[in-house]
């Protein structure tokens, strides 16, 4: 399925695509390998959407990933994270990634970085579309 836009383009970073759907969803799909420069480019234009058009809600494809390298887990458990990015959710996620990022949220946790907003990992895009739609009004019902 291609990430609808806008006016807003699509940027790809190797072999991974990341765009923005209005008005406040970032849109990733990822390609085949997730090495550690490619979640720090992919994490840097999320931050960049995010400064760009508010709190944002961040939708990750993981339908077509093989392998996650060690950088890349290892940044991911590093980076600091952004008060911005207020929701993500990924699907398509095998087992193994889904204990490997309860491991790493876990990690962040212990280590005192833990991710401020919330992480879904589902099956499906519409489960995870739903669940940030579920989010979305939950926070504008506690905003008032």
């Amino acid at each position: 399925m291609p990430i609808s836009t806008g006016n807003l383009g699509v940027k790809r970073i190797r072999d991974h695509l990341i765009g923005f759907e209005a008005p406040d969803l970032c849109v990733i799909r990822m390609g085949e390998e997730l090495t550690g420069e490619d979640g720090l480019a992919l994490y840097e234009e999320e931050l960049r959407l995010a400064k760009e058009h508010g709190e944002i809600y961040v939708l990750s494809d993981f339908t077509r990933v093989r392998s996650i390298t060690p950088e890349a887990r290892k940044m991911s458990a590093e980076l600091v994270a952004s008060p911005l990015i207020v929701g993500v959710a990924n699907f398509g996620v095998s087992f193994q990634v889904r204990v490997l990022a309860k491991l790493t949220m876990t990690l962040r946790r212990l280590a005192g970085n833990p991710v401020e907003g919330h992480l879904y990992l589902g099956s499906d895009e519409a489960s995870a579309r739903a669940w940030i739609d579920a989010l979305r009004l939950e926070r504008a019902q506690k905003r008032g």
